[in-house]
């Protein structure tokens, strides 16, 4: 697609499938006829018993590298003034990029950009496979969401 043309180099883009065992079918609450009513009740049980159901999921992730991504760098404990306002430039290109992909590519497929704890609650996904325990945490704070993601009862 030539929307993943508008990336150079310095842009890696990540694609995530994530597929659902998902049994519940939306329905509405109420019905204007009993004989629909148990038609539509007759259909999900037969569904919910004999039918596979699922949801299928595309996440794309899009990462700009910047050369403080070096482990040098990283191993700097207070960034220096000139990290930070490239660090600064790289998150408003990264940012800019991404709302165009995603406005080149809203008309034929439904993309947004996720927000902070919408992120936070996909990589828990990723990371802890048992759904319950994924979604029992939320971001809390900016720092240190690498460990938070984690849910493992392996301790350090």
């Amino acid at each position: 697609m030539a929307a993943f043309k508008m990336f150079d180099e310095r842009f890696r883009i990540y694609q995530y499938l994530v597929k659902r065992t998902n049994r519940h079918i939306p329905t509405r609450a109420e019905y204007p006829d009993e004989r629909i009513r148990q038609a539509v009740e007759d259909r999900l049980d037969h569904l919910k018993r004999t039918a596979d159901l699922g949801s299928v999921e595309l996440t794309l992730v899009i990462l700009h590298e910047t050369r403080f991504g070096s482990k040098r760098s990283r191993r700097l404990k207070v960034p220096t003034t000139e990290m930070r306002q490239e660090i600064a430039q790289a998150i408003d290109l990264l940012l800019a990029e991404a709302r165009s992909f995603t406005a080149h590519l809203s008309d034929p497929f439904s993309l947004r950009m996720l927000a902070k704890n919408e992120v936070f609650a996909f990589l828990r996904q990723l990371l802890n496979l048992d759904a319950d325990r994924a979604a029992a945490v939320t971001l809390k704070r900016d720092t240190q969401v690498d460990y938070a993601a984690v849910a493992s009862d392996v301790t350090p």
